[in-house]
This record gives structure tokens, C-alpha cells and sequence, in this order.
């Protein structure tokens, strides 16, 4: 199943603050390690345009962390393994953020590394680890600075970007419509950063956007109990945009279709939501366009 750095960090954070929280004092402070290893990303692009305190402080909140991530050894666990995961997604997305994406994405993290050193404290109650109470006083003064100047909605979007599953499901297991709709965005990122997306590419994509608001335009007239006021202007623009673009040629041969490209993820999309939905997920807006087959 599809999941975003938000959920990683919330499941990190359930983890950490529950009252009954049981881990390995190892599996906390390397979680804090991977996110230190974060946090180091987005200071190293920047959170500002030059030196700030915001700055200052998200550097000295990476060297804490890191510092905590070096008083154990590492052994694994749940905990690590989130953090490492919700890193691993930061790392991916880099190149794709912007500032006001970096702050909404450190805010999260600050507050992700004072629930593991809260946790770590409460493992061991009788040791003053000074190291743990510097990422709480960092924390906490990220979490001030985010008051006074919050993420903007914009930024914190980052945040809900759905991580794509690998790869077209094989034979007997299920995709959701959220994981076909992560991995034809991801598919269509990585043609942007490459060679561009081809006519073929994009054809693609605009049938899928048609096909995916008019089953949500079917599925809010029925929860509405009202088919006469579905809503159907996003799905007739998006028709319409695919049907202009008909009268255009990139020069593109037709090759080999690329299995984890815009076109396969494409249909993917189309029918998953013609299982999920019925006949409304109407493949015809892939079908009929010659160039989109095989």
C-alpha cells in the first residue's frame, strides 16, 4: 500500500509517545541517527536564502542527533526502520524542494527527534544524558520558530507525496487506485528529470487524469444521493485537453513500451478504477487513441 513521509513520521511518533511505549534504547537513538541524516539534507540545500538562526539551528539540531545516533550501537528495530524509511523518501525528493518544502519537512523532524528523546529518557530515567536533553532544547526551539512562521500549505504538501510501490503488481495480487496514482506520478517526475515526457507520455497521463475525475465526479454524486448534480467539468477539461493535443506530433517513433513508465502506470490507473467502480472508469479515453497502444 501506498503511504507518504507524513504517515512514516506520524507512525514514528505513535510509537514514541505512547505510555506504553516498549524499544531498545539502540532502536531509539539510531532512529534519531536517520534523523539527523535528514535533517542534514535539508540544511545542506537550505532553509533560508543565507545564514539565519533557522539555519544555525537546524545544523546544530542534524549534529545532535547525529551525536545521540553514536551512543549505542545500531541493532535495528521499528523505530529505525520508520526513521530510516521516512530519510530514505527525504533523500528521493530532494531535488524537487523548495525552500518552504524544507521547513515543513524539518518541522516534522524536530518534532519526530524530541518524541524519540523523550522516549530515550524514559528508558532510562536515571541516567542525565546531556546529549538527549540538546535535541529536546533544539526541538524545541524549531518548534517555536514554526509558530511564529508556520509552513505554508503549499510547503507542507511535501509531506503528503505518496511513495509509488516498485513495480506493476504480477500475476494474483492486488493494486490499489492510491498506488497506481503514486507510481504514474512518479513516472511522470522521472521522465521530467530525464528526457522529457513524449506526446505518447502525456496523452497517457491527461486519459488517466480524465478517467480518475469522472469516477470521483460518479463517486461524490453517490454519496451525495444526487446523479443530476455530479460534477463533470474537471473530467470534460481534462477531455479536452487530451483531444487537442491529438492535432500535434512530437516525432517520436513508437517503441518498446517501458514497463515501469507513464503509459503502463497509465493503464494501470484505468484499471484499477474499472474494477474498484464498474463500467464509469471507461477505458475508452486510452483505447481509442492509437498511439497509446501496446
Amino acid at each position: 500500500m501506498a503511504t507518504s513521509l507524513q504517515q512514516l513520521l506520524d507512525a514514528l511518533a505513535e510509537r514514541t509517545a505512547a505510555p506504553t511505549s516498549v524499544a531498545a534504547i539502540e532502536d531509539v537513538t539510531g532512529a534519531m541517527a536517520h534523523l539527523g541524516r535528514a535533517i542534514a539534507g535539508m540544511t545542506q540545500d537550505g532553509l533560508t536564502a543565507g545564514v539565519s538562526r533557522r539555519q544555525q539551528t537546524a545544523a546544530q539540531m542534524t549534529a545532535a542527533c547525529t551525536t545521540v545516533g553514536r551512543l549505542w550501537p545500531r541493532t535495528g528495530g521499528p523505530l529505525t526502520d520508520l526513521a530510516g524509511a521516512a530519510a530514505d523518501v527525504i533523500g528521493r525528493d530532494r531535488a524537487s524542494m523548495g525552500r518552504g518544502h524544507r521547513w515543513a519537512v524539518t518541522v516534522e523532524l524536530a518534532e519526530a527527534a524530541d518524541h524519540c528523546a523523550r522516549l530515550a529518557h524514559r528508558l532510562l530515567p536515571q541516567a542525565a544524558v546531556a546529549e538527549l536533553a540538546v535535541v529536546r532544547r533544539l526541538a524545541a526551539a524549531v518548534e517555536r520558530d514554526a509558530q511564529a512562521d508556520p509552513p505554508t500549505a503549499n510547503g507542507a504538501a511535501v509531506l503528503d507525496r505518496l511513495v509509488p510501490v516498485s513495480g506493476l503488481p504480477r500475476a494474483g495480487e492486488r493494486l490499489t487506485a492510491v498506488d497506481a496514482a503514486a507510481a504514474l506520478t512518479a513516472a511522470v517526475d522521472r521522465s521530467l528529470r530525464s528526457e522529457g515526457l513524449t506526446l505518447r507520455d502525456f496523452r497517457a497521463a491527461v486519459a488517466a487524469a480524465e478517467i480518475t475525475s469522472d469516477c470521483a465526479s460518479s463517486v461524490l454524486a453517490a454519496a451525495s444521493g444526487d446523479e443530476g448534480m455530479r460534477p463533470l467539468l474537471a473530467a470534460v477539461a481534462w477531455e479536452l485537453t487530451g483531444r487537442i493535443s491529438m492535432t500535434f506530433d512530437d516525432g517520436h517513433r513508437v517503441g518498446p513500451t517501458d514497463p515501469h513508465g507513464v503509459v503502463p502506470w497509465a493503464r494501470a490507473l484505468a484499471d484499477t478504477l474499472r474494477n474498484d467502480l464498474g463500467s464509469n472508469a471507461d477505458r475508452g479515453a486510452l483505447r481509442d487513441r492509437g498511439d497509446l497502444l501496446a
